[in-house]
């Protein structure tokens, strides 16, 4: 069966057959196995009469909604054969339209405006298209305050926005929970699911999803940990290993001194040290209080009270130093910020009720730190019973948008406060999207118009059928763009040599750079205005177009760069080795283009390290770079084993600084 819905993806599929039993046992299978889908025209060739073909048209899905059409015999005379297909949406509503008539005589004639496997889902004319969805804020919110309920949130704007532009009314399917959400599409009595869902490979196998539009962001939260009894912040200012060293030198100081004194055999019976003095003495300098006696005149034991009086004096100043930082800013424990900290300390890890899927998700992961989290997890009846229960042992694991919501609304105080935290780090990162129904006919164009969203307005297109080959495809980009472009460059020729203007050599003009994709490229990357940025507070989302990374320039710093007039593509980077005279290294001068971020068009090394660059504004080739030592050097682009024209020397009156640009 796998076999049989690769090859029918794209393919004309002709089912033959006067039974319309037969007809719905195909409907039904077909539907069942995943045979079809849009790209896969069906034509059902039959002999039924009308009102039976309409009943059997309007009663199954992929006859309905599929890209399908009917082949009827007409029971008239002469032989007349009649085109059907369903329209589910149109100006006169649902309908089954007779779209083309063939007979003997006339051949084949269409007899509405409608082709013959028409387009179904680009027009819904105002009809309602029925969503499934629960409160998860901000991406889906009800509000039913004013007694009629209203929705919000940054995936309904998004919905709002492609029913408005495929011209269909939202009807939202009232849900017990997020099972019976995906239930009713996988079961298509809803169109989509419009709220963010992860993109997992057991969902996969329930039903499918529109196209991603954010990253999944899991995140864990957990209870901020508290500081210990204060009684013990006089234990905080010194490390363990402090301690345990202060201890050993409190008992190994006065039995050496003991121990000597016992070793003395002159020592006179007036000048013995007692024992319990000995300890009271030390013990009463380390607190930092001076020595109430002299407890010898040995000279051995002068040496060791006096290391011991430097020792205790040092102790004692780091002592009362950390004492009062660490009870002016005190430390806290530390807390886990990341997935492994997270599973080697909790005992437990709570989710929703769907959070099933994401731990079976875990458990088949190669990783082992997943299959501990996978271990760990259990399941709660909702986020609000998750986070009551969180503490340093327990964590509840949702995504990081909806728990800071959650929490500045229900675990916040009004001081701002809340002892509760999120991890530094995600679960883990992956798309997300909408759930659709298996092989909904509809996707293309709810891709299409996500995209439009998130991304741009797509350039515009048109449809048309030919054969289309590589020769084809060269000569249409040739006449349409190469042709044009050397026309242009031949009239500023011509008019330059009227104007009277001569070229010098060695500078004229390159040859022009590929345009369309550049044109495509500017149109494709305009930004919307992302809705969500307002429960962001003072952040906003930038997300870069274009990295461009030259691995010999890594040990470099870019210094200038400068955008071409000529090419709205083409811009020059100047690096310099970033010392202090940026002599050693050289320098380099790299030129991209939009069309490759991979890889610089051009590669030019200098004497010197440039601090600025500059292209010429009509010659795009030429390029003027101003270098650290004072020096003004011209390249020419087009010569790559001596790309230096001319440069300025001490002679020709060249700067005594590094050359800057304003």
């Amino acid at each position: 069966m796998r076999q049989v819905r690769v090859l029918s993806r794209c393919m004309t599929v002709v089912v033959v057959s006067n039974r319309a039993a037969f007809l719905t046992a195909f409907a039904e299978w077909s539907l069942k196995s995943r045979l079809l889908v849009w790209a896969t025209r069906l034509l059902a060739v039959t002999q039924l009469a009308l009102p039976e073909l309409q009943h059997l048209v309007t009663s199954h899905w992929t006859f309905t909604m599929m890209n399908t059409m009917f082949l009827n015999l007409e029971q008239v005379t002469p032989t007349r054969l009649g085109m059907f297909v369903y329209l589910p949406y149109s100006p006169r509503k649902a309908q089954v339209a007779r779209v083309a008539r063939w007979t003997q005589a006339t051949g084949l004639t269409l007899i509405s405006h409608q082709q013959l496997f028409p387009e179904k889902f680009s027009n819904f004319f105002g009809e309602q298209v029925n969503v499934t969805a629960l409160p998860f804020s901000p991406y889906w919110i009800q509000d039913e305050g004013s007694g009629l309920t209203q929705y919000y949130g940054t995936d309904y704007l998004m919905l709002r926005a492609i029913a408005a532009s495929l011209n269909f009314t939202i009807h939202v399917l009232p849900a017990a929970n997020w099972d019976e959400v995906t239930k009713k599409v996988e079961e298509r009595e809803s169109f989509m699911a419009t709220v963010i869902y992860a993109m997992l490979p057991g969902r996969l196998e329930q039903y499918d999803f529109s196209y991603p539009y954010e990253y999944a962001s899991p995140t864990f939260c957990m209870l901020k940990p508290v500081l210990k009894p204060q009684f013990l912040s006089l234990y905080y200012p010194l490390a363990d290993e402090v301690w345990a060293s202060i201890l050993a030198v409190l008992v190994l100081v006065p039995a050496t001194i003991i121990m000597m004194n016992i070793m003395s055999i002159r020592e006179v019976q007036d000048d013995r040290m007692d024992t319990q003095l000995v300890v009271q003495e030390v013990v009463r300098t380390l607190l930092g209080q001076d020595m109430s006696r002299r407890l010898t005149r040995r000279s051995w034991a002068r040496v060791i009270i006096g290391s011991w009086l430097v020792f205790a004096f040092i102790i004692g100043v780091a002592y009362r130093g950390n004492l009062t930082a660490s009870l002016t800013i005190p430390k806290y424990p530390a807390r886990p910020e990341t997935l492994e900290q997270l599973v080697s300390v909790v005992k437990k890890v709570t989710m929703p009720p769907y959070g099933a899927q994401f731990r079976d998700f875990y458990s088949r992961s190669d990783s082992t730190v997943f299959k501990a989290l996978a271990q760990r997890m259990d399941l709660v009846p909702s986020v609000l019973d998750g986070l009551q229960q969180v503490s340093d042992k327990q964590a509840h694991i949702q995504v990081r948008r909806y728990l800071e919501l959650v929490i500045a609304e229900r675990f916040t105080q009004a001081g701002g406060t809340s002892r509760l935290y999120l991890g530094r780090e995600n679960v883990f990162s992956g798309m997300s999207a909408w759930p659709l129904p298996h092989d909904a006919p509809y996707k293309p164009q709810l891709d299409f118009s996500i995209r439009a969203i998130i991304e741009t307005e797509p350039p515009p297109s048109t449809t048309f059928s030919a054969i289309v080959g590589f020769s084809i495809i060269f000569d249409a980009y040739h006449h349409h763009t190469l042709l044009p472009a050397n026309k242009n460059n031949q009239e500023g020729k011509n008019k330059d040599s009227k104007d009277g203007k001569q070229h010098q050599p060695g500078l004229e003009r390159s040859a022009p750079y590929p345009t369309p994709l550049t044109q495509v490229t500017t149109k494709d990357f305009q930004y919307w205005d992302d809705s969500s940025d307002d429960y962001r507070g003072v952040e906003g989302t930038l997300l870069p177009l274009w990295r461009f990374n030259y691995p010999k320039a890594r040990a470099f710093i870019v210094a200038d760069v400068c955008w071409s007039t000529t090419h709205s593509d083409l811009f020059a980077a100047a690096y310099t080795n970033g010392g202090e005279g940026g002599t050693e290294t050289g320098g380099l001068v790299c030129l991209y283009t939009l069309k490759n971020p991979g890889a610089p068009e051009r590669l030019l090394h200098t004497p010197t390290a440039l601090t600025s660059v500059h292209l010429h504004p009509t010659r795009a080739s030429v390029l003027v770079g101003g270098l650290t030592d004072g020096s003004v050097m011209f390249l020419d682009a087009r010569l790559s084993r001596c790309p230096r024209v001319l440069i300025s020397t001490t002679s020709s009156g060249k700067h005594l600084l590094p050359v800057s640009q304003t």
